[in-house]
């Protein structure tokens, strides 16, 4: 609750007063709940596939919930002011739609929260816990940009600390054939590269003696 209390706060910028909220894989509805808390006028809506979790959502918060998947979520008129994908875009089997329908859905002048993990930046065990089989995409901060760019968005604040952090506003929509892929984007060799590396690491990470001359290059 803390973690999501701190993340609510942190949000708080770009939530308009009254602003319509919707967080996408919403779970039990802790963190717009917390999002209530620091902003009372706030009106609550998510999205949540897994019907025990959209249940509890909607019982302890009463947040309006569609229990269902983004690809089948029709609003109709309504639109909203701030839209949250924590940890969600890379269980997408199509990301690129998927915002394409969240840019359809946001107001102009809204903002969208997109937080996912960094392949440059693993953590854990890569078979057993960062690469997950729902896990259907990785990305760096690089290819996201580029996905950014094919779905009209734009880059208003960014953080890269653990995992990619960054709010996100309408721009632009790029056709592919005019970014520069080799360019813009991440070398495969160079990424096989660094998780090759790091998992030589975690390999050392029980065998003091191996760790103590063991040195992880940045890439």
């Amino acid at each position: 609750f803390n973690y999501k209390r701190a993340k609510a706060e942190f949000f708080g910028k770009y939530i308009p007063g009254s602003g319509n909220i919707l967080d996408i894989g919403c779970a039990s509805g802790v963190l717009l709940n917390e999002i209530k808390r620091v902003n009372s006028s706030v009106k609550l809506f998510g999205i949540e596939p897994e019907e025990k979790l959209a249940l509890k959502a909607k019982e302890n918060f009463g947040i309006n919930v569609f229990n269902g998947f983004l690809e089948n979520f029709e609003p109709e008129s309504k639109k909203f002011d701030f839209i949250t994908l924590e940890h969600v875009l890379e269980h997408f089997s199509d990301p690129l739609n998927a915002l394409i329908k969240v840019r359809r859905i946001l107001k102009d002048g809204g903002v969208v929260y997109i937080e996912i993990p960094d392949i440059k930046q693993p953590y854990g065990d890569l078979e057993n816990n960062f690469f997950q089989h729902v896990h259907l995409y990785s990305f760096s901060y690089k290819t996201l940009k580029i996905l950014l760019k094919l779905s009209g968005f734009d880059v208003i604040e960014s953080d890269l600390e653990s995992c990619i952090g960054c709010f996100v506003k309408k721009g632009r929509v790029y056709e592919r054939e005019s970014i520069n892929f080799d360019l813009e984007g991440d070398k495969y060799k160079k990424l096989a590269k660094c998780l090759k590396l790091y998992r030589n690491y975690r390999r050392f990470i029980n065998n003091p003696e191996g760790l103590k001359n063991f040195y992880i290059k940045k890439i």
